[in-house]
């Protein structure tokens, strides 16, 4: 086999040490022929999504004249649809992206189901911290049916950071105050986790760990200037300066496509925060135009980094 050669060396460099495991798997990730979205199914997938909403409209109507067990326990038949949907979609060997689009259905059906459920019954924050300990076994057990990592991630971080939060109120721990430092310490505590995964050769574990940071560490920002006011700089703008800078560096030291919109996402929030603060200030536009020029030199990189010449010699 005409291959058999390059592989032995490359299975021999990688016991060495001599190649980055993680950058293998991104080269061949980046290389690897997807299935193309063609028009059918994206139309098909935008049916199903309309009449899945019109449903729960329907729903929504007589909602009011159900009882209360039934208040409480039929919005769970939306997520259960969407869910199945998805593991069905997987077993018929459709596309990814649409057991995934089926999936964060299902997950978005979910919460909304939980918080109707939660106000049906009249019930505090610590049922809606236990209903969040549920989502993430459905996360979980979904995970191991699919395998689909990103999808993953978002279940985990949207029920991780819910169960916290939840439990952090049902204690009396959480205020309008404390919510900023809340959601800054979940965002420290995913960095770490991101590191390890990467260095455990889990490229997309990685990936999406940083982002649940990135995002965690923006959403901290904003709630920080919301609560000290938006008029006047302060520690929370620096916060959003570090979370968007960091963001755009790790994305594209290791090749991070997610984290690169994330961190693009919070320059235009960076952006608006600093525009109420500018005002007339000539040296706050300057830096605002220096800021734009290391986007534009930052997607360089990435371009480059991303161009099959550049991918050859960086394993």
């Amino acid at each position: 086999m005409v291959y058999e050669d390059p592989i032995h060396r490359l299975s021999e460099a990688l016991e060495r040490g001599e190649v980055d495991p993680a950058r293998l798997e991104a080269l061949i990730r980046r290389r690897r022929p997807g299935r193309r979205v063609d028009v059918a199914s994206v139309l098909r997938a935008a049916g199903a999504l309309i009449c899945f909403t019109g449903l729960g409209v329907l729903y929504a109507i007589g909602f009011g004249g159900l009882l209360t067990w039934a208040q409480a326990t039929t919005p769970y038949v939306f997520p259960a649809a969407a869910l199945a949907t998805a593991i069905l979609l997987h077993r018929r060997d459709r596309p990814e992206w649409e057991v995934e689009l089926a999936g964060a259905t299902g997950y978005v059906a979910f919460g909304l189901a939980s918080a109707t459920s939660v106000v049906a019954l009249g019930a505090g924050p610590g049922a809606g911290a236990a209903i969040s300990l549920v989502a993430a076994a459905i996360v979980a057990g979904l995970h191991r049916l699919v395998g689909i990592v990103r999808l993953t991630g978002w279940g985990l971080t949207g029920s991780l950071v819910a169960f916290t939060g939840l439990a952090s109120d049902a204690a009396g721990l959480l205020t309008s105050s404390s919510v900023p430092w809340w959601l800054v310490a979940q965002a420290v505590a995913a960095v770490p986790i991101g590191g390890l995964l990467l260095r455990r050769g889990s490229h997309a574990g990685g990936e999406a760990a940083w982002r649940s940071s990135a995002m965690l560490a923006i959403a901290s920002a904003v709630a920080g200037m919301n609560s000290t006011g938006f008029d006047h700089l302060g520690p929370w703008h620096a916060l959003l300066t570090v979370a968007v800078a960091a963001s755009l560096v790790a994305a594209a030291r290791f090749d991070l496509p997610s984290l690169l919109w994330t961190g693009a996402l919070g320059a235009l929030v960076w952006l608006v925060a600093v525009s109420v603060v500018v005002g007339s200030s000539i040296g706050w536009a300057l830096a605002v135009i220096v800021l734009g020029a290391g986007l534009i030199a930052l997607a360089t990189l990435v371009a480059r980094r991303r161009s099959p010449a550049a991918a050859g010699p960086a394993i």
